[in-house]
């Protein structure tokens, strides 16, 4: 099997336009249900149409989108269910990474890395400043801890899974999760994201201690905890 690529790694321009489709699907541009057809792909990402067929396929791969012989592909409609079981899925899988990484031990880079990720969460995070830039910086160092910790277990088959359910609930939150007020709706954001970086910095300590159920525990408990987040907010805007 070959090296599976994460946030850790420069994309590939197949990868680039894989994560600019990905990134229209989560902001809402193209909306479950879209048909998307691969010149006007091509044409709105000034690309040709070899990437965009690739990269139609891996996010069919992912179960963002799906295909049917002669309609092709469209963009997945999810519900509750798909993203609980993708997060409890993930909560096995990356509990378990962080049980390796524990036994095994943190190498200096690996250090090195996550102490300037979480110097850079303190600034987006507990900064004067909320925006949209802010919070997409943070998603990509969100993405960037649990990275990290993948790399450093070393099992390329829970890498893949992991890295393909993390999608799952990322276009579920933007597609049905209503906010009346969009400033408060921030607000929260940053103060569940506050949170979750203390979560990461709790399983970092277990890693360096090298706790193995600590680490594992903390991990898969932060991932609950973002679960039924995900879920609760599903049901308010279903009532």
């Amino acid at each position: 099997m070959g090296r599976i690529r994460t946030t850790l790694d420069k994309p590939t321009r197949t990868q680039a336009v894989t994560e600019a489709i990905r990134r229209l699907i989560v902001d809402g541009d193209l909306a479950p249900g879209s048909r998307l057809q691969g010149q006007m792909l091509a044409d709105r990402l000034a690309v040709s149409r070899t990437p965009v067929h690739e990269s139609l396929k891996a996010l069919a791969d992912e179960g963002l989108v799906c295909y049917e012989p002669h309609c092709g592909f469209t963009v997945r409609s999810l519900d509750a269910s798909e993203v609980e079981h993708a997060f409890d899925t993930r909560m096995v899988l990356e509990g378990h990474a962080a049980r390796t990484v524990a036994v095994k031990g943190l190498d200096d880079a690996t250090v090195g890395l996550v102490e300037r990720n979480f110097a850079r969460c303190e600034e987006v995070l507990h900064g004067n400043k909320w925006n949209d830039e802010l919070q997409d910086e943070w998603f990509r160092l969100n993405w960037q801890f649990h990275d990290a910790i993948l790399a450093r277990a070393a099992n390329p088959f829970l890498t893949r899974t992991v890295v393909q359910l993390r999608h799952i609930p990322r276009i579920y939150d933007q597609t049905h999760r209503v906010h009346d007020r969009a400033e408060l709706a921030k607000l929260y954001r940053r103060e569940q994201s506050q949170k979750a970086l203390a979560h990461h910095k709790a399983v970092f300590e277990a890693l360096l201690n090298r706790q193995p159920e600590r680490a594992e525990f903390l991990l898969r408990d932060h991932i609950f905890i973002n679960r039924d987040e995900m879920i609760g907010n599903f049901t308010t805007t279903r009532r």
